[in-house]
């Protein structure tokens, strides 16, 4: 999670003995997946984006066509074979 942990990591956990792991990250204002839906986004097969905290009071569970923004902070299940697919839904825009 190379790109993901130059970024804002709240937090890593480790799940299902360690088969797969929760992330709790910021969108960083230069992310390109800024402004995109969710179902835009290439994620991997095998991952979720879970809840989505946007400001202090804006805690929601996403549906497809959701919009991430800068400084939203995501929390996303993933497989941990995939850890290098979400690492790349991040870095390049699902469009």
């Amino acid at each position: 999670m190379k790109f993901l942990r130059r970024g804002d990591i709240r937090s890593v956990h480790s799940i299902f003995n360690g088969m797969a792991e929760v992330l709790e990250f910021k969108i960083s204002g230069d992310s390109p997946v800024c402004g995109s839906r969710i179902m835009d986004i290439k994620m991997p097969h095998n991952s979720l984006i879970l809840s989505v905290l946007r400001g202090q009071v804006q805690d929601t569970i996403p549906d497809g066509n959701f919009i991430l923004s800068p400084g939203d902070t995501v929390i996303s299940l993933v497989d941990k074979k995939s850890l290098s697919d979400l690492e790349k839904a991040f870095m390049t825009a699902g469009h």
